[in-house]
């Protein structure tokens, strides 16, 4: 029966740095997070069909939290104070979209 069966989560952040703020991915597929490295921070993706995690951004300007997924799953925005920042979940250059608001 459904309600009986164990649920299996995958393991995503499993490395002796500092991970957190933790953002699902709209089709539940990925996970997107905050690391602390030494000086920096880095904005992580984890696709849980991979078996390692793929740094998007890695900056030495404080990356606010938590990280937000657009709606249709293509980017994942952060704040650089004071500015909102989005990158491709595949990658690229981030682009700076606006002083304030919220990803679309």
């Amino acid at each position: 029966d459904a309600a009986g069966a164990p649920i299996k989560l995958p393991r995503f952040a499993a490395e002796p740095e500092a991970e957190y703020e933790p953002a699902f991915s709209p089709d539940g597929r990925s996970v997107a997070y905050l690391k602390g490295i030494g000086g920096r921070r880095e904005l992580v993706l984890q696709s849980f069909d991979a078996a390692e995690p793929v740094s998007l951004v890695s900056e030495r300007r404080m990356l606010q939290s938590p990280p937000r997924w657009t709606a249709d799953g293509t980017h994942i925005c952060y704040h650089v104070p004071p500015d909102l920042w989005c990158v491709g979940a595949a990658g690229g250059t981030p682009q700076r979209k606006r002083s304030k608001g919220s990803c679309s």
